[in-house]
């Protein structure tokens, strides 16, 4: 063979290599793209469906701010209002205790609102009051309780914050109740009374907190069964604490021979009580709800209905 040929050959197989070299390297390169685009349609969404994504997401995250902010809300409504005797929630029908006295006593004349306060005295304990609440929660009715601060202990922590979380009101009935402490001879004594309802109101903080006070009180017995009222209540006034006492009554605290012994009995009690007064727009109602007094509880309903169907509104007292 002579070397043109020899050379000829050889170019040949030259063009053949590379030839085969090139067909390897389209073979190759097709077949990583061909795997790059499965990896593009099976990790990626198109178009669409990524919008479709971004907005379910952000819909969630909308909803989920909605719901913390609302839980803020409700968080907010609950907690107790800074100096006060009740819940924020619960000043929308939280009324001025001396606006209330003075309508109710004829000082000043009524704004011709009916409004019923259901007072409660001589609690808290975890017979009767949780009975009490239970009502009050199912007529959805709010309620003033005047405590006596020597029964508020840890004890009664749970009752003592269902009435506040239940958006009552609470108030003062004294520490002891002792009436030889705070009326000596009959006579209101200053100092031992000032000094039993700001022992009450520490009592209430430490279970309720410091946020907790309240400038609400009634006297064991009554304002009107004492002499020489007056310092005491000008002593008190000037803390910035108000009294008061009540204009109808369901009798559950009157001496045996007149007290009530049935619902009903209660219920006429209330009625004729009421009716004695010339402004009947204010009611203020005296209760109990000591440990002994489930008549009270169980006439409750009755008295709620009563005072509805007579007009009334209900509210508590600050």
């Amino acid at each position: 063979m002579t070397n043109w040929e020899n050379a000829r050959k050889n170019r040949r197989k030259r063009r053949e290599k590379r030839k085969k070299i090139i067909l390897i390297a389209c073979v190759l390169m097709s077949f990583l793209i061909i795997k790059g685009c499965g990896l593009n349609t099976s990790n990626q969404q198109n178009p669409g469906e990524q919008d479709a994504g971004k907005e379910v997401n952000l819909v969630s995250k909308e909803k989920e701010a909605k719901k913390e902010k609302q839980a803020k809300v409700e968080e907010l409504k609950r907690a107790i209002a800074k100096n006060s005797n009740h819940i924020n929630a619960a000043s929308k029908y939280a009324y001025d205790t001396k606006e209330i006295r003075d309508m109710m006593t004829g000082k000043v004349e009524s704004d011709g609102k009916k409004v019923a306060f259901l007072t409660f005295d001589d609690g808290p304990n975890n017979k009767i009051t949780p009975q009490i609440l239970d009502t009050l929660d199912k007529e959805n009715v709010p309620a003033t309780f005047f405590v006596v601060g020597s029964r508020v202990t840890e004890n009664v922590k749970d009752v003592v914050n269902r009435i506040i979380k239940d958006g009552h009101g609470i108030a003062l009935h004294s520490f002891s109740h002792d009436y030889h402490k705070l009326y000596p001879g009959r006579s209101g004594n200053t100092e031992n009374i000032l000094e039993e309802m700001n022992k009450a109101n520490e009592a209430l903080q430490n279970i309720l907190g410091k946020d907790f006070s309240t400038h609400v009180l009634r006297f064991p017995g009554g304002h009107m069964s004492w002499k020489n009222m007056e310092g005491p209540t000008e002593a008190l006034a000037s803390n910035g604490m108000e009294w008061i006492d009540w204009n109808c009554l369901v009798g559950d605290g009157e001496r045996k021979s007149v007290r009530p012994t049935s619902a009903a009995g209660q219920l006429k009690y209330v009625k004729s009580t009421l009716e004695q007064n010339e402004n009947k727009d204010k009611a203020v109602v005296l209760l109990h709800d000591a440990g002994n007094k489930q008549l009270t509880a169980n006439a409750l309903p009755q008295i709620i209905q009563y005072l509805r169907d007579s007009g009334y509104s209900f509210g508590i007292l600050k």
